[in-house]
């Protein structure tokens, strides 16, 4: 285990980047909503969260390119030249941009063909301002894309950790302009999704900046002749699959928001989308350590780095779980004060919608670090399929259900297919894992006192040193 303290340094780095980036999200994701109801109407609220569900979909148009290419890439940088990594990159990042601005003209086509108001049952928002709406959130999230080229590439420069950083000055810079627009310009829909394009292109430019100094240079053209030389037909194949894990997880959130919408209405899409964000504040916690891992993952492919991806993964799973698992129960104590001061009394309260949405967090914790593993290294068959097909059927039990118990029918289709996956993480830890899968289990729900001790004396140390 001689690389460990090189893996604990990056991982140290990007975790604490990505907390931050986290908090961030999470800041963005508490405090929009209670700015948005200060100024709109729950039913303008509501109708704006079923139109931004639907942008989030056109993240799954890279079909898994972005992820593919960017594992190849860290595997070439441990095995080939630097001009040799900059050709490949180069290769990859034109390619996408071409996909990007073919994506983007079929956009700005299909948002004013179709008749969006009547679609989506919208009453407040005319169709003509969900188009424009959409599209400008929609070239966001393909500018958001391509920003994920960028990240790629500070991946393999060690910089991983500064893109991090970029992307946390994003979601605050979201939060401030929104607040601003509404509130003070009294913007609205369309101006408040127009800043989001201007901010994500901002992005872009910082990160393209950052990665050039580091060494490496995005070309930023279309339209460049590349010369004759190797495919990039196999990573969109390798990808096809790799995207199934985000239209997995598109269907269950953005998926669930419109079929709420649609069966139950926008006020009630309103309900259940601040109930699942106040949820969902546990989950992103299992983002600190599943980003940087899966980052690290496609790094470690030898045999000789078993043993250290086995015990990194044991340790991270057994952190998230329980960190998952005490949020999750302090949510459960005080959700309902949070709730009331933040929606200021605008949405209802609904406790066991929340203990619902608690529970499948708590069964998230469990399976998303090992499937992280494959995400990483390109191993992603077996669960991609499985999460697609669980998310399906969990879907299709939601909508059966959301006429006979409303919410409740809904969140039992989200809960099922979380412990589904479960089942599939544990029956798949084969190939990842040095150890038996019973000692791998019994060490993730162990709670990981002596690791927390070790932390604890570090970090006293370093104070006291300071």
């Amino acid at each position: 285990m001689k690389n460990s303290s090189p893996l604990k340094n990056r991982i140290i780095k990007s975790s604490s980047a990505n907390v931050l980036g986290i908090v961030a999200r999470i800041g963005n994701q508490l405090l929009i909503v209670p700015i948005l109801l200060a100024y709109w109407s729950p039913e303008l609220f509501g109708e704006w969260l079923m139109i931004t569900a639907i942008p989030t979909f056109l993240a799954l148009t890279d079909f898994g390119f972005i992820d593919a290419g960017s594992n190849e890439l860290a595997k070439r940088s441990s095995e080939s030249s630097p001009k040799e990594v900059q050709d490949f990159f180069n290769r990859y990042s034109v390619c996408f941009q071409r996909w990007s601005l073919f994506i983007a003209l079929i956009i700005c086509i299909a948002a004013f063909l179709l008749p969006l108001d009547k679609m989506m049952g919208l009453k407040l928002i005319s169709s003509t301002d969900a188009s424009y709406i959409i599209i400008f959130l929609s070239l966001s999230v393909v500018v958001s894309q391509n920003n994920l080229s960028l990240l790629a590439g500070l991946r393999v420069q060690g910089k991983f950790h500064i893109g991090l950083l970029v992307r946390t000055g994003l979601s605050i810079s979201q939060i401030f302009v929104t607040w601003c627009l509404v509130s003070l310009l009294k913007c609205s829909p369309i101006e408040v999704a127009l800043s989001y394009f201007v901010l994500t292109i901002l992005a872009y430019v910082l990160q393209w900046t950052v990665l050039r100094h580091s060494g490496l240079q995005q070309t930023i053209n279309p339209f460049l002749t590349l010369p004759a030389g190797e495919s990039m037909k196999p990573y969109f194949l390798i990808g096809l699959e790799m995207m199934l894990m985000p239209l997995a997880q598109a269907l269950t959130l953005q998926g669930s928001v419109i079929l709420v919408g649609k069966t139950l209405g926008p006020v009630i899409a309103a309900m259940y989308v601040t109930h699942r964000t106040l949820s969902r504040t546990s989950s992103s916690l299992l983002q600190v350590f599943a980003i940087p891992l899966r980052a690290e993952a496609g790094l470690l492919q030898k045999k000789a780095d078993s043993e250290l991806l086995t015990a990194t993964t044991n340790l991270l799973s057994s952190v998230t779980f329980w960190l998952s698992l005490l949020l999750s129960m302090v949510l459960m104590l005080i959700g309902g004060w949070i709730f009331e001061i933040w929606t200021h009394g605008e949405i209802v309260f609904y406790k066991e919608l929340l203990i619902f949405l608690l529970l499948a967090v708590i069964a998230e914790s469990l399976w998303r670090i090992p499937t992280s593993i494959r995400l990483g290294s390109n191993r992603h068959r077996p669960v991609a399929w499985g999460y697609l097909l669980f998310s399906i059927l969990g879907l299709l039990l939601s909508y059966l259900l959301a006429p006979y118990y409303g919410l409740i029918g809904v969140v039992t289709g989200l809960v099922f297919i979380d412990v589904m996956m479960v089942v599939l993480a544990i029956l798949t830890l084969r190939g990842i894992i040095n150890i038996p899968i019973g000692k791998f289990l019994l060490n993730v729900v162990k709670p990981p006192i002596k690791e927390i001790k070790v932390l604890i004396n570090r970090t006293f140390k370093k104070l006291v040193k300071g």
